[in-house]
């Protein structure tokens, strides 16, 4: 807890909000018990926060009336209006667990489970996702431990011998704050404004999954679900459903075809009309390592939804010591330039299921395609066909 606090302390210093007022609390589930990791986030700052191990929080802000929202995978999102002044406002929030809604759904003899058309929609709208937002800047905090597992023999003796518990020796710890910025297509900066490392991360780094993007076709050399190839890769299922501010919300099984590294299991959460990812709950392995991903997003900007923690479990063996890593990021004050040309609304069509749909769709396109060559030809002076007219 001390540590928390003394990290947290130096970010509000840094951030400059330390003088201010702000909130601070426990967030449990109905039972009581502390729920670790949760997201708080602040609508109005584009910004947050999250618990501390002991379900803990506490963050800085400026008077003013805020949107608080409270998340946590696997339970019911709260909201809640608040007030704040000069003072500090506890606010101590109980998360209910998620009820999944899941309807009977029939499927005829050569038909497919309707979990393939949320696919084909959210794949089909990836591209836009990646090119909606022209620039960002924000900043990130993690947080890295890692401890000696199935220490051998001989080393485990050695560890006893200076009265050292082998299984529970902390082999790394790091902490840093960075400021990182991405500009499209795909240009990310970081800036590191502190770090704090000691011991050897082993390549348990998740830096490629907190400065890549599941709208890439590949996430830290892994094939991503919504990747145009994710269809020859994995097999889907519609786990259920909830909603969520407003929002419905898919809860969909990844499973590979084929096991082996570089392919993700688990579940990814998409948001049903934007297409976009809610949150995800995935794991992958990479050279004998098996990194468990969990990543929460918020609406940074209206309809942009952004990842705003990040929790990793890496567990892995080198020349006979295990190991497990874990690590905690945060992503806040972000600034968001928008794409002006992609500033629009459109509809996404499964063709193989909404025909008549996407045949209209097929026909509209050839008649702006047929403007377009007309425009064409009076601007350049050519003569109009008959046809054209």
């Amino acid at each position: 807890m001390r540590n928390f606090t003394s990290c947290l302390f130096f970010l509000l210093m840094a951030t400059g909000l330390y003088a201010a007022g702000g909130i601070k609390g426990f967030i449990s589930n109905t039972a009581g018990e502390p729920l670790e990791f949760a997201t708080i986030y602040i609508d109005e700052l584009g910004s947050g926060t999250v618990t501390n191990i002991e379900g803990y929080y506490e963050f800085r802000m400026l008077p003013g009336d805020y949107r608080v929202v409270f998340q946590h995978l696997g339970y019911e999102t709260q909201v809640q209006r608040v007030s704040i002044g000069q003072d500090m406002k506890e606010l101590n929030i109980q998360l209910a667990a998620q009820t999944f809604e899941l309807d009977a759904v029939e499927i005829i003899d050569g038909g497919e489970d309707p979990v393939y058309t949320v696919m084909r929609k959210a794949i089909a709208k990836a591209d836009f996702h990646r090119q909606q937002v022209d620039y960002y800047q924000a900043q990130v905090y993690i947080k890295g431990s890692g401890r000696l597992l199935n220490t051998p023999g001989i080393a485990r003796r050695a560890l006893e011998k200076e009265g050292v518990k082998a299984d529970s020796t902390m082999a790394f710890t790091s902490e840093s704050v960075s400021i990182i910025e991405y500009e499209r297509p795909n240009t990310f900066r970081e800036k590191v404004i502190s770090i704090n490392t000691q011991g050897d991360d082993n390549g348990s780094s998740p830096n490629g999954y907190i400065y890549g993007s599941f709208y890439e076709p590949d996430v830290a050399q892994a094939v991503s679900p919504l990747s145009t190839k994710a269809f020859g890769y994995y097999k889907f299922e519609l786990a259920g459903y909830f909603n969520d501010r407003g929002f419905n919300v898919n809860k969909i099984k990844v499973t590979p075809r084929s096991r082996g590294d570089n392919v993700f299991s688990g579940y990814i959460y998409i948001i049903e009309d934007l297409w976009s990812i809610h949150s995800l709950e995935l794991e992958v392995y990479k050279l004998g390592f098996r990194f468990d991903i969990r990543q929460v997003y918020a609406p940074v900007e209206e309809a942009v939804w952004l990842p705003v923690s990040h929790k990793f479990i890496v567990v892995g063996k080198i020349f006979g010591f295990g190991f497990d890593y874990r690590y905690l990021a945060s992503v806040s004050d972000y600034k968001v330039t928008i794409n002006p040309d992609l500033d629009v609304d459109f509809q996404v069509i499964d063709e193989k299921i909404e025909k008549d749909l996407a045949r209209t769709a097929e026909a509209r396109q050839k008649d702006r395609e047929d403007l377009a060559n007309i425009d064409e030809k009076l601007n350049s002076g050519e003569e109009l066909t008959r046809k054209d007219l």
